[in-house]
């Protein structure tokens, strides 16, 4: 096992049940040997690092669909990871649907020992 290679996975997340359960992402997560994953299904938006180090990632729905859990603002994701540093970024875009602005909340982590960590500064 290579301690120095991000693996990230995809999945729509139907399989998981209650939607969104983070316990049961991870469980997906460490299976597949997975450090991001990367779910939908909620329509909710969400960024949430496990205690474990793997980091669950949800864009939420760019329409703002409504779903029994969703939050109804309009989102999506922007993740970018530098290979060479290790430092995973991630920004959340949300769009007021009032006002139309545009609200960007920035996530910083970084990969090493095959475990994500929050980005202290």
């Amino acid at each position: 096992e290579d301690k120095d290679k991000m693996t990230l996975g995809l999945t729509h997340g139907a399989q998981i049940r209650p939607r969104g359960d983070h316990s049961q992402l991870e469980n997906l997560a460490i299976e597949k040997k997975y450090n991001i994953i990367v779910s939908g299904h909620t329509h909710k938006e969400e960024i949430f690092l496990t205690d474990k180090g793997i980091l669950l990632i949800n864009p939420g729905s760019v329409t703002g669909a409504w779903s029994f859990v969703a939050s109804s603002i309009p989102s999506f994701i922007e993740l970018n990871v530098n290979e060479s540093t290790k430092e995973i970024v991630v920004d959340l875009i949300q769009i007021d649907k009032r006002s139309r602005e545009i609200i960007a909340l920035k996530s910083k982590y970084f990969f090493q020992d095959n475990r994500i960590t929050d980005f202290l500064i």
